[in-house]
């Protein structure tokens, strides 16, 4: 079950945290978890962004950590624990 039925328009593997990260056309940023044995992957859904998500990129210092950037101009910082 894919709780983000958007078009993905960016993706990111933090091979640290083990985790996906995806930007979509909806302004949505969700979390993947692909070791997760059921139905859904999905770690979390957020839609924070004004404008469709156009770049996500993990943080390689600090691993539970990624950015976004949006065509609405903005960029943000997100931690993949909370």
């Amino acid at each position: 079950i894919l709780p983000c039925k958007a078009a993905a328009t960016c993706i990111s593997f933090g091979i640290d945290a083990n985790l996906i990260a995806t930007g979509h056309t909806d302004k949505s940023v969700c979390l993947w978890d692909p070791r997760q044995n059921q139905k859904s992957v999905t770690k979390m859904r957020s839609v924070s962004h004004k404008g469709w998500v156009s770049g996500i990129c993990w943080n390689q210092d600090i691993v539970h950590k990624f950015a976004t950037c949006s065509y609405d101009g903005t960029m943000k910082i997100w931690d993949a624990r909370a």
